[in-house]
This record gives C-alpha cells, structure tokens and sequence, in this order.
C-alpha cells in the first residue's frame, strides 16, 4: 500500500522553500516561505586542509539558524525535532500514516540521484535537506526537487541520513495546522539583525 503525505511536487525558484511550501499543502507562496525562514543573505567560507587545495563554500541565503525550524516557526506551524542514535522508522510511519511528512538533513552525495562526491574524504560533509513524503513498503518516497518523488529503499536512505554527521537522524515532523498568522516581522527584523550586525560573533 502506498500512503503520500502530500501530492505537491517540483521545485520553484528556491529548494527548500518549495519543500517546506510543498509539505505543507502548498498554502504559503514560496516567496514567503524563504522569507520567513531568514530571507536573503550572502556569506563564503573558504576550508583550508593540510594536503589539499582550499574548498569555497558559498551561502546564498540567511545562515546560520536552522532553515527548516525557523520557517515552520515563523509560520506558526507546531512541530517536532528529535535526533536520536538510530533512524527511527517507527517515527517516520507513524508521521506519514498521520499525513505529516518528515524533514531529514542527510549526506547529498550519498543519495544515488545525485551520486558521489569524487572526493571520498568529502563524503558526509554536503548537508542536503529533504523530505520524507510517503511509502511504499519498505521504499520511502522522498521529495528532494524533482517533478515527483523518488523511490529509494529505506536502508539505502538510512545510510546517507547516516553519513551527514552533524545532522544525523535529525528528524524535524510538522504536527498540526499553524497557530496564527506568519510573523512577518520577526522575519524582517532577523534580516535587518543579519546585514547590520554580527553573524558569526
């Protein structure tokens, strides 16, 4: 039997605000959405290495709160964020059999539609978010910005969601409807706080 939390897929103009707009029933523009998750920012890190050649990293959006947390706050949205030692797919059934999708940050290179990085060492260090929208028996359904979701075998998803080291078995579940209207200005004053102040210390 195969259960969807959502139907809603495809991405816009920015991933993760169409992901979060999408699990959500697709009520909020994505505008909107990538707004009040922080709204626009630019900073660069460079990674230096003993042995290799300096890795640039560029960040093209407010950094460095949690995305996915800060947008499902600003939109008032209950939710539930859980790390834990071992992927709980007891959890995970559960939300999708209730039509709440979950929210992972996994390993990018260890999913098999973006394949590996070509350096080895850099495995588990290219956070990607995605989210769980469905199943198919022992096959999860994931939305990661294709026209529709992609089928991968649990164990398979549970290794990349394993190999992102700071992230983990980080589980993030929407658990009801929002609590009022989106906060706007909270959004817009975090932005102002972000150009005008220290980000980093």
């Amino acid at each position: 039997m195969t259960v969807l939390a959502y139907e809603d897929f495809g991405t816009g103009r920015h991933r993760e605000a169409s992901l979060i707009r999408h699990a959500l029933g697709s009520v909020h523009d994505e505008e909107l959405v990538a707004g009040l998750a922080g709204g626009v920012g630019f900073m660069y890190f460079v990674f230096e290495y003993e042995g290799r050649l300096p890795i640039l990293t560029i960040v093209a959006q407010a950094h460095p709160e949690p995305w996915v947390q800060v947008a499902l706050g600003r939109l008032g949205v209950p939710y539930e964020a859980t790390r834990a030692m071992n992927p709980r797919w007891g959890r995970v059934r559960a939300a999708l059999d209730a039509g709440q999708p979950a929210f992972c940050v996994v390993d990018r290179s260890s999913l098999p539609w973006h394949g590996p990085d070509p350096d080895a060492e850099l495995t588990g260090t290219d956070q990607h978010t995605v989210v769980i929208a469905g199943y198919d028996g022992d096959d999860l359904l994931v939305e990661d910005g294709a026209e529709t979701p992609y089928r991968i075998d649990r164990e398979e998803f549970g290794a990349a969601w394993t190999a992102h080291r700071k992230g983990r078995h980080q589980l993030i579940v929407p658990t009801g409807p929002p609590e009022g209207e989106p906060d706007v200005a909270g959004a817009i004053a975090s932005t102002v706080r972000h150009f005008t102040g220290p980000v980093l210390g």
